[in-house]
């Protein structure tokens, strides 16, 4: 909720910024190093789930719960390598 409210004030400086003339870098996501996160983040979840399952009778929730844990710490920080300058 407090991200939805962000947002009239990131509208408003942008559109402070226009009126000055700053230039603003528009940023895309690259489809490749998001896909190659992906791939990342299951090669590492997959034998992570075969190895507990010989322990653990609830392989798979520990694995879920590892991603949910995983995604959240590093998601802001891997977030900024997966964009790209967008060529307008």
């Amino acid at each position: 909720m407090l991200v939805l409210l962000t947002v009239p004030l990131q509208v408003r400086l942008e559109r402070r910024a226009r009126a000055r003339g700053v230039p603003t870098v528009r940023l895309a996501l690259s489809a490749p190093r998001l896909v190659c996160a992906k791939l990342i983040l299951i090669a590492v979840a997959l034998p992570a789930q075969a190895l507990l399952d010989l322990y653990v009778p609830n392989a798979q929730l520990l694995v879920a719960a590892a991603i949910v844990v995983a995604v959240t710490a590093l998601g802001p920080k891997v977030h900024s390598k997966l964009l790209l300058p967008h060529s307008a």
